[in-house]
């Protein structure tokens, strides 16, 4: 009988992801399985007619033959022991209220007598399916790799985001580097344009700005009350919200100057979590390796004229496996998995924060999900997450604004962690499809729900001060 399953080694792909365990490369012709330790023995089960690629996915990671660039004996790695430092939350704090904002806020944040100018204003946020709307054409045309995709991109009614998955899957299944080289120089464009329309909203429409409204009253209510802690969970990779809370509390236009203050849950009146990054996150280069990969004094196009991939990125340009592999990520990714299935990433932990002046050098590669449909990934350092996760076991009321609810990763651990919700605050002009996307939290006969239909502006004007005096 032909052995199928080799002994377990660590396997770095071409695209970045490092899968652990056991190796079946005759499952299929073209594919490697490979899978993880604690699925092998139900993968082993399987009868030769349940595997298909759908089945066959609940039990390991299917990747074509050729994107395996390196592989590396699990007896040979001397994996560093996870630090278990005490993290500790400081219980007498009030931490009862969080707030999710989506794109449906940033693109609707302004009241007023300027609403109408921003409505028009060719840097007002996109929404998904605007990020490559022609209003940014003196943007994307600097990219070579946005511009190919751009045929399909700016098709009239393109779903960007499962255009975008599909791109991913043709990188991971058929090991399309050309494809992949796109979606780098796509990370770059997005951070060009997130810094760009950050900065104009922040500045242009600072007086009518709805999350200045919002941020005002939240600093109130921390005046009278220090014990009083606030969380915003931002899906949004702007800068928006968070410029107006440092503003409002710290009378500055960002205090967030390290990762940490991000996630400070005891020090600070508010976190602000942001799973799929932010326009000021990044991995910083070396001047060396700047210097050799630029092309006429830019990096984002020295990385797609060398056709650089991200496992080339992650594991020789900002460093090496010592230095970039989060050997202890396996855990957290096997949490975040609907399969159960781990994986290890690139140490997040080394993201760091971006002034201005990084990012119009581009000498940082940019933390930045792109917004694909069904990747389930979080863009946050490890502590960040823990973070997080525990901030939802404190949450009483949830207050939802311009999100659709549909980030899978995230929604699996709201559903775990959140069981002291007992109100939810829906913000949205479709709530009906937030409310598919929760149904698990919402169907709960112990969770009150209330809805805004009116949108973001009609909540802060009319129904912000009522909630809250409820909740306080």
């Amino acid at each position: 009988m032909q052995q199928r399953i080799t002994p377990v080694k660590y396997y770095f792909t071409n695209y970045g992801d490092i899968y652990a365990g056991l190796l079946d490369e005759y499952a299929f012709d073209d594919y490697n399985v490979i899978v993880p330790l604690i699925k092998s023995k139900d993968y082993n089960n399987l009868k030769s007619e349940e595997r298909t690629f759908e089945k066959v996915e609940e039990y390991g990671w299917i990747t074509h033959k050729d994107t395996i660039v390196n592989t590396i004996d699990g007896n040979k790695i001397s994996i560093p022991k996870q630090s278990h430092i005490p993290d500790w939350w400081e219980g007498e704090y009030d931490r009862k209220i969080m707030f999710i904002v989506g794109a449906g806020a940033s693109a609707n944040c302004v009241t007023g007598v300027e609403k109408s100018a921003f409505e028009k204003d060719r840097y007002r946020p996109p929404l998904g399916n605007e990020l490559f709307d022609h209003r940014f054409k003196e943007h994307y045309r600097k990219y070579p790799g946005v511009k190919l995709s751009l045929n399909y991109l700016q098709d009239k009614g393109a779903d960007i985001e499962k255009m975008l998955e599909d791109d991913w899957k043709e990188i991971r299944n058929n090991s399309n580097d050309s494809i992949m080289s796109r979606h780098i120089n796509i990370q770059f464009y997005l951070l060009e344009i997130l810094k760009t329309v950050s900065y104009q909203t922040v500045h242009e429409y600072d007086t009518t700005n709805l999350f200045a409204k919002l941020a005002d009253r939240a600093q109130r209510i921390y005046s009278k009350n220090r014990k009083r802690k606030f969380a915003f969970v931002s899906f949004n990779q702007d800068t928006i919200l968070e410029s107006f809370l440092c503003r409002h509390f710290f009378h500055r236009e960002m205090d967030l100057m390290t990762m940490d203050n991000y996630a400070e849950k005891n020090n600070s009146p508010f976190c602000v979590f942001k799973p799929h990054g932010s326009w000021n996150w990044g991995w910083k280069l070396t001047d060396e390796t700047l210097g050799k990969i630029k092309v006429n004094g830019t990096l984002p196009e020295g990385l797609f004229h060398h056709s650089i991939t991200l496992h080339d990125l992650y594991f020789r340009l900002l460093g090496n496996y010592q230095e970039m592999v989060d050997w202890n990520s396996y855990g957290l990714e096997l949490e975040i998995n609907k399969h159960r299935k781990g994986r290890i990433t690139i140490d997040k932990s080394k993201i760091s924060i971006m002034s201005n002046a990084d990012a119009n050098n581009q000498n940082y590669y940019p933390a930045l999900l792109l917004p694909y449909r069904d990747k389930d990934e979080f863009t946050m350092p490890i502590l960040h997450y823990k973070r997080l996760r525990t901030y939802l076991g404190y949450v009483e009321t949830l207050i939802i604004i311009g999100w659709k609810g549909n980030e899978a990763a995230f929604n699996r651990m709201l559903f775990k962690e959140g069981k002291k919700i007992r109100r939810v605050i829906i913000v949205d002009t479709n709530p009906a499809v937030v409310e598919e996307n929760l149904k698990p939290l919402l169907s709960q006969a112990s969770v009150e729900k209330i809805s805004y239909e009116k949108g973001f502006e009609d909540f802060i004007t009319n129904g912000l001060e009522k909630e809250l005096n409820q909740i306080l």
